[in-house]
């Protein structure tokens, strides 16, 4: 039995089922927690810069000049920002997915955290991906879906010649627009794949987060973190998915827009008398709610710069306590660029800050890895000799 759906002058049919709960999806649980691991070599904010990434791999003995694993039992950790402002966020990842599988059946480990720039891509906000990365899913975006699109904007910007129309379209949505928010949906190749990342992951005596440790980590402990927050993503963007796909929200929402517009959506219908759908109602409040989520704003791990910038005497408060509960001496960040561009320790070496600005034309920095070897630290920069942290 089909509903339909009022919104304003919308009346759109939904096929039963269409906004079931979420939980129907992949379940995967997320080991976070590693011991006993002989050498870990983690780095930060690749942000597209493939030959930098590959470079740094090679200096730190993880691949050869195939680009095959070759780092035995290590485990590396890759802390966030794969992707966005460089030009081959797709060739980054898909070196990593590859890594990820050649690692396992050589008895090591290549684990990915999540960071704030893969979850916009999930979210459809593409402020800082390049042309080049558009470009990169041209071949997976049909005519018919373009011309599809072209449709909808022309109805939703009136009447005006198709030349005018079309260069503002394509300005908009460059080619492989459509292709990356598809591989990036939650049923997409890289979606699925990036749902499953945790937010956090513990070696030994370290964390590795790509903002900092919140307040939330406290509170939460790693396990909560990570699987309630990741299960919270996941609600949140099949939820806006399946909002698109009924035309509930407008058809090229990102997914902070879809929020706002849903929203609006509840406030208009308390003050109608012409009341939605109970179920209609409980999925749009369900929503709203987890557009809130910490997962999503800078209390949450993924966005958090207290770690790397606050003083310490005022953020030892915050850090003391998270330590505390993940049960470690120290944490890995990325997320915050460091002044100096090399990796810097912190806070009696509590904190060391592992984002050196890796894609140079942006940020002028370089890629850098840092390696723990039980109880030695040291940082490896790609030409130079290593240096102890």
């Amino acid at each position: 039995m089909n509903a339909v759906w009022h919104f304003g002058w919308l009346a759109v049919p939904v096929a039963a089922g269409v906004l079931q709960s979420a939980n129907a999806s992949d379940e995967r649980e997320t080991q976070w927690r590693w011991e006993d691991v002989p050498r870990v070599v983690a780095f930060s904010d690749v942000h597209g810069a493939h030959e930098q990434l590959v470079s740094l791999l090679q200096a730190a003995d993880i691949v050869d000049d195939q680009l095959r694993w070759t780092g035995g039992e290590t485990h590396v950790v890759s802390v966030g920002d794969l992707i966005d402002r460089g030009p081959d966020s797709r060739g980054v990842l898909d070196l990593v997915m590859r890594l990820q599988e050649e690692a396992s059946a050589a008895g090591g480990h290549f684990h990915v955290v999540l960071g704030n720039h893969e979850l916009m891509n999930m979210m459809a906000d593409f402020r800082y991906v390049t042309d080049e990365d558009f470009a990169a899913f041209a071949g997976e975006e049909s005519v018919a879906i373009r011309d599809s699109a072209f449709t909808h904007f022309r109805a939703a910007h009136g009447p005006r010649p198709v030349e005018e129309s079309r260069a503002e379209f394509d300005g908009r949505y460059p080619p492989g627009y459509f292709g990356r928010r598809a591989a990036f949906a939650p049923t997409g190749r890289y979606g699925r794949w990036l749902l499953g990342l945790p937010l956090i992951v513990v070696i030994d005596d370290s964390a590795f987060v790509h903002g900092g440790l919140s307040p939330l980590v406290s509170k939460l402990g790693g396990a909560a973190l990570n699987e309630n927050l990741r299960r919270e993503v996941r609600d949140f963007l099949e939820l806006w998915h399946r909002f698109v796909e009924a035309g509930v929200v407008a058809w090229d929402a990102d997914a902070v827009i879809a929020a706002d517009e849903v929203a609006a959506m509840l406030k208009d219908n308390s003050n109608s008398s012409t009341k939605l759908d109970d179920s209609i109602l409980t999925a749009a409040r369900e929503f709203v709610e987890l557009s809130e989520s910490p997962a999503l704003n800078e209390h949450g791990p993924l966005w958090y710069r207290g770690t790397a910038w606050c003083h310490p005497l005022l953020e030892s408060a915050v850090l003391e306590p998270a330590l505390e509960r993940l049960d470690v001496g120290r944490v890995i960040v990325g997320h915050s660029p460091t002044s100096n561009r090399r990796i810097v320790s912190r806070m009696g070496g509590r904190v060391i800050l592992v984002d050196t600005g890796m894609f140079a034309p942006h940020f002028h920095g370089r890629p850098a890895a840092l390696v723990i070897e039980r109880s030695r630290l040291a940082a490896i920069y790609p030409g130079e000799p290593d240096r102890t942290t």
